[in-house]
């Protein structure tokens, strides 16, 4: 508040304001769109864009006006000048009347004026290009934007030169960044490393923590049953908490990747330098992902609770329905693939009655086992609360030491000897429950898991080990065979198996925070050691200073897998590592993602083949690039800044230009235009409401500090001060779905009170009044530049709606690649470790790379964050106006959730591919359907099938792969075929045969033996959470084809159902 209280004196002052002239208030208005709450190197870096997009403007500005000079006539411009000079002659003060006259358009001339326009057309498009392509340069761009449309806007007014035309904002703005740079730096100062780490606590570690509570709410909680009669359950009341903890965490991460670059460039003092910290970086996205799969559980249940209900429900719908025209027509009727209800929902899913049976024949076994996830959690919970209570211990003591060492950098001023001991009692505990968390986790391994799988046990032969026949399998009190129902078990398994993946993954972490402690015991000056990253910074990688969202491409996917690049500071060794990644990837050996593959062929055209197809590609990709959503873009802010200068410029509406300034009405309509509007018409609504709120709160300043008079600096002032207090606090502290209102409430409360004070105490032309005089106009010319963005916005339609939609179809498109990236993983490491001998995996993956699980975790952030943020825009979409009907926001929000949840499980198979032993690797790719070639054609062309719908609004065809699970079944039968394995049969009087064997979703789970050893071995419960990935792959993406199919529709293909139905009373 202090920068804000030397702005508002900086105004009111005469001598200062003499100075800054007409934009006295200029500085208010940047103190509010870059408040100085950054750290010092950021506010540095922030200010120097600022000024840098400023003087660019200016440059350009200058050179319009040379331009436009040289472009006149003489001749006319002297025989304007000897009218002027003989009209101004006889006023009682000819220099004021002169001047006037310039206002008044007596010196524009045609040719000056077009020129003019040329340039501010030019330099508009530029610094919208900017906007579009860089979206963290957005200050430089704004700003940029401001000082050249000053000096095209009144340049052409003058008929001599006028280059210090920009110094109206400039000023002002330096005075400003000057005042603002010396309260960062003396007022309570703040570098990039304390805030780095303090965002680590609150912003990643924190969430992660309450997500460990979490589960362990989860597992005192009882599980849902699709028999209670509810499609509401207790679990389902914890979804918020899993999703927000995922939410924040993911976002906090994405934010502390995003400041690595510029933490080596500052200096620092304290324990910790930064490469110190960004020795955290890879154990906290490995803490982040483990994190992650601790919601596996929560998601898994409730959403076979979701579809079990659903189960039941159609299939009563179904009888119902069977029954009433049962009598009516005896003819087949015809049924189809997917069934959708009125509002796009899913009302059942077509599966042979064989797989119904057997869902209910195995959940029925469960209960009567005692074997359901009612029975297994509690024992789960029990067994591993020794491990989740030391896991808390460990989390909470290594968070404790970053904050204390975070907040103590000066503490040794004020107190001697006091901090050191208490910095060996912290670093005491934090070594102690690291050791705790070990000394736990190890004992759970080896021991106290195995209760999970004991009441298992009596199923087995206490001799062999192997499974009893199902004839032995009974009880003391009934001599009927057991079933074997391993699905609960596979689900608690699954989470037992994630919840060591987090426990090491936080022992690890902890780790490193330890040896940190003990290595760094005392406070140093920290000098930068990464000047050559510098450039970064204008290429994406810094922080952002956009104070304006504009939203993002949906069809771009930036991950930081390169933010933390440890490689060596020279250049030679960055010459060297780009020139082994370019040799990578010409022989096409990709860590994790191979770009260059992923890119489709021109369907039109062959590739070039000599100099002048080459030239005629490269006119051919100039033409096309104005097309491009950028290009678009630039165009846009290009027209609608023409259209709103235009009026500036015309001799009759000149001076009624200048005297209302219709400059600002230019400045709003760039503001408020967006690349990808999104939100454009909420935004927009948000803007003139806080504009409204600003000129009521503006006047109520005005009159309080000066009743009906001119007004006095102490009582102006000391109105500012107190009243602009709370509009400060909320531009300060706003949540980001209201921050443009305080923005723009702020910004009009200034803008109000300075030409209040200008028209009485800085005499000039066209005051635009005081108090409501200004407040009614400020507010027309908002409207007006709000309405000239609003119209160029749908000038093409950039519809918030095909937003959403192109979004969600480029996420589901990478959840295919990561898809066949991980399989594809599993079959080369496969292939590799079968070729005893040779140099396998010459042309495939290397899986056990630390650039494979760096790409990997970096492209799963990348596409877990834009899903997070798309979540906004669903909301947003439903306030955007439409002739065509309702916005389907609960479809989108439904399907935003399955594709969370496939990325969960694609994290989880891609956990157990890592710590898979070769023969269990084996055993899964050639023993079993789930990685069955056939099968994975049918998932990956699912994927790709249903985002071409989703991207083109397409229907899908109703004759499409899924479900996918009764693929999985025939595929598993093909299998057994091939392998002469016999099949369960679907004999009537053996309704059972299935439960001979040890299946998990109907199909073979390996072709081992199966007993008590192989499931009491942990790396079981590994292969356990591959099946179980595996599992929800294929449910999930069933899900999302009927999700898709209930948003673009269906192509009845005529007599497919009939085969359908004969093929479900084939496989009854």
């Amino acid at each position: 508040m202090v920068v804000f209280l030397a702005n508002f004196v900086l105004m009111l002052e005469p001598a200062s304001e003499q100075v800054f002239g007409q934009a006295s208030f200029f500085g208010m208005i940047v103190a509010i769109m870059l408040p100085p709450t950054f750290p010092v190197q950021v506010f540095l870096f922030v200010s120097a864009m600022l000024v840098l997009g400023m003087c660019l403007g200016w440059a350009w500005g200058c050179a319009a006006m040379a331009a436009g000079l040289k472009a006149r006539s003489q001749v006319i411009l002297a025989a304007a000048v000897q009218r002027a000079q003989t009209s101004v002659a006889s006023a009682t003060n000819p220099d004021v009347a002169y001047r006037s006259t310039i206002f008044h358009g007596n010196f524009l001339d045609a040719r000056s004026t077009v020129v003019f326009g040329v340039f501010l057309g030019v330099g508009t498009f530029f610094f919208g290009l900017i906007r579009a392509a860089a979206p963290k340069l957005m200050l430089l761009a704004i700003f940029g934007t401001i000082v050249v449309d000053v000096m095209c806007s009144y340049g052409p007014l003058f008929p001599v030169n006028q280059y210090t035309l920009a110094t109206t904002f400039l000023i002002p703005t330096a005075c400003y960044i000057a005042v603002a740079l010396a309260g960062t730096v003396l007022l309570f100062p703040r570098t990039l490393n304390t805030s780095w780490t303090t965002d680590l606590v609150d912003k990643v570690l924190s969430p992660i923590l309450q997500r460990a509570q979490m589960h362990s709410k989860l597992l005192s909680t009882p599980p849902p049953r699709s028999d209670s009669g509810s499609s509401e359950s207790e679990w389902s009341k914890l979804g918020s908490i899993v999703s927000s903890t995922q939410e924040a965490s993911s976002a906090g991460l994405e934010g502390l990747l995003g400041m690595l670059g510029m933490m080596e460039l500052e200096i620092s003092y304290g324990r910790l330098s930064a490469k110190d910290l960004k020795r955290l970086v890879e154990p906290l996205r490995e803490l982040h992902n483990r994190s992650v799969l601790l919601g596996a559980l929560w998601s898994t249940v409730e959403a076979r609770f979701k579809r079990a209900v659903a189960f039941e429900r159609a299939a009563l719908a179904s009888d119902e329905t069977s029954t009433s025209t049962s009598t009516e027509d005896e003819k087949p009727k015809r049924r189809r693939h997917v069934q959708h209800g009125k509002d796009g929902k899913e009302t059942g899913r077509s599966e042979t009655a064989r797989m119904q049976r057997m869902r209910r024949t195995l959940k029925n076994a469960e209960r009567e086992n005692q074997h359901d996830l009612a029975a297994l959690l509690p024992i789960f919970a029990d067994a591993s609360q020794d491990m989740r209570a030391a896991n808390d211990a460990a989390l909470l003591s290594a968070m404790e030491w970053l904050t204390t060492q975070n907040e103590g950098r000066w503490s040794w001023i004020w107190r001697r000897g006091g901090p050191k001991r208490e910095e060996e009692e912290r670093l005491a505990q934090l070594e102690k429950q690291v050791l705790r968390l070990e000394d736990a986790l190890r004992e759970y391994r080896w021991k106290r898991r195995e209760a999970i799988v004991e009441p298992f046990r009596d199923f087995f032969d206490p001799a062999t080990g192997l499974l009893r026949p199902i004839g032995q399998r009974g009880d003391s009190t009934s001599g009927a065979g057991r079933l074997f129902a391993p699905g609960s078990l596979f689900a608690v398994l699954s989470a037992s198996d994630n919840l060591v993946l987090y426990s090491q993954a936080v022992v690890a972490f902890t780790r490193d925070i330890r040896g940190l402690a003990q290595q760094r015991r005392r406070n140093k000056l920290w000098f930068p050691t990464g000047l050559r990253r510098m450039g970064n910074l204008v290429r994406g990688r810094g922080p952002a200073t956009n104070v304006v969202p504009d939203g993002d491409n949906p069809d771009s996917l930036q991950d930081h897998a390169d933010s933390d690049d440890d490689s060596d500071d020279s250049t030679l060794a960055s010459g060297k590592e780009k020139e082994k990644k370019a040799e990578k990837a010409k022989k096409g050996d990709a860590d994790f993602f191979n770009d260059a593959a992923l890119r489709g062929r021109d369907p039109d055209a062959r590739a070039p083949r000599n100099a002048v197809q080459r030239g005629s590609l490269l006119v051919y990709r100039f033409f096309h690039w104005w097309t491009s959503p950028n290009a678009v873009f630039a165009l846009k802010y290009t027209a609608a800044s023409i259209v709103c200068w235009l009026p500036q410029v015309f001799k009759t509406t000149a001076w009624l230009s200048y005297s209302q300034k219709v400059l600002w009405t230019l400045i709003t309509a760039q503001t408020f235009l967006a690349p990808y509007s999104g939100d454009q018409f909420l935004s927009t609504v948000q803007r003139i409401l806080g504009t409204a709120l600003g000129l009521v709160w503006g006047m109520v300043i005005w009159y309080v500090g000066s009743a009906n008079g001119p007004g006095t600096r102490p009582g102006v002032g000391a109105a500012l001060f107190n009243l602009m207090l709370p509009l400060v606090a909320a531009r300060l502290f706003a949540p980001p779905a209201s921050l443009m209102i305080a923005i723009m409430m702020a910004v009009t409360s200034s803008l109000v009170v300075g030409y209040s004070w200008q028209d009485k105490h800085l005499p000039q032309y066209g005051n635009p009044g005081v108090g409501y005089s200004v407040a009614w106009r400020r507010g027309l010319l908002v409207i007006i530049g709000a309405a000239v963005a609003f119209v160029f916005a749908l000038l093409p339609p950039q519809s918030s709606r095909v937003f959403v939609r192109r979004t969600h179809a480029r996420c589901i498109e990478e959840l295919g690649q990561l898809y066949t990236s991980i399989v594809s993983s599993w079959i080369e490491e496969d292939v590799r470790t079968t070729k005893e001998g040779e140099s396998a995996g010459e042309d495939g993956y290397r899986v056990f790379t630390p650039a494979f699980h760096k790409a990997a975790r970096a492209r799963m952030l990348a596409l877990r964050v834009k899903l997070n943020a798309s979540k906004t825009t669903i909301f947003q979409s439903s306030y955007e106006p439409s002739l065509r009907g309702e916005w389907p926001q609960d479809q989108y929000l439904h399907l935003l959730m399955l594709q969370l949840g496939l990325l969960q499980a694609l994290g989880q198979l891609g956990q157990a591919l890592i710590r898979l032993e070769p023969e269990w690797r084996r055993q899964l790719v050639q023993d079993t359907a789930f990685l069955n070639q056939p099968l994975i054609a049918d998932v990956t062309s699912t994927f790709y099938l249903i985002s071409l719908a989703l991207r083109q609004g397409s229907p899908l065809p109703e004759a499409t792969p899924g479900p996918l699970l009764d693929r999985l079944l025939y595929h598993d039968r093909r299998l057994r075929m091939l392998t002469d394995e016999p099949e369960p049969g679907h004999e009537d009087e053996d309704e059972h045969a299935h439960a001979k064997h040890v299946d998990f979703e109907g199909a073979r789970m390996g072709g081992f033996k199966f007993t008590f050893d192989v499931l009491r071995d942990e790396l079981f419960g590994t292969y356990a959470s591959a099946l179980e990935a595996l599992s929800n792959i294929l449910l999930d993406t069933d899900e999302l084809e009927i999700a898709i199919k209930g948003l673009v529709g269906e192509v009845h293909f005529p007599g497919y159902s009939v085969l359908a139905e004969r093929q479900l009373h084939a496989q009854a």
